[in-house]
């Protein structure tokens, strides 16, 4: 057989490929998401200490032409006699105490305790979206299959 008579044969690897690879996005994004949210149900259990904000200062954000305050606030922490430090958004004053929870595992991964756990809906939306968005792939490569094979017969 020729080169040309053999193409039609692996036609169907190109939306197969395609599918495979919007499915295998979705997946990870899925995965991503359960990770978050156990993360965010462990930390509930994590041991807490007392945080300083060191700074805190007010900004102007500017998008398409419109300025928008701002509010960056940074913070300091011990945990075992080593200081950490984080930066977030919000408007707390300077020399403010807060108490947070920290991961005995990386103490530099904290979280307020006031914070809720993130959803993990959106994530495992994209996952299920991108199995759904690839059917017509799937279908559109089982008739390609299925006419080379037809063809060769």
């Amino acid at each position: 057989m020729s080169d040309a008579s053999q193409r039609p044969d692996s036609m169907f690897l190109i939306p197969a490929g395609l599918a495979f690879v919007i499915v295998l996005f979705g997946g990870i994004m899925a995965g991503v998401g359960h990770y978050r949210a156990q993360r965010d149900v462990a930390s509930l259990s994590w041991p807490s200490t007392e945080a300083t904000v060191i700074t805190s200062v007010q900004t102007q954000l500017h998008e398409r032409g419109v300025a928008r305050p701002h509010s960056m606030v940074s913070y300091r922490y011990q945990v075992a006699g080593r200081e950490y430090e984080f930066r977030t958004s919000g408007a707390t004053p300077e020399g403010t105490r807060v108490m947070l929870r920290y991961d005995p595992e990386d103490p530099a991964d904290n979280r307020f305790p006031n914070q809720e756990p993130e959803s993990p809906t959106g994530f495992y939306l994209v996952g299920l979206g991108s199995v759904l968005i690839t059917l017509p792939f799937w279908y559109l490569a089982k008739r390609w299959y299925s006419s080379a094979r037809v063809a060769t017969s």
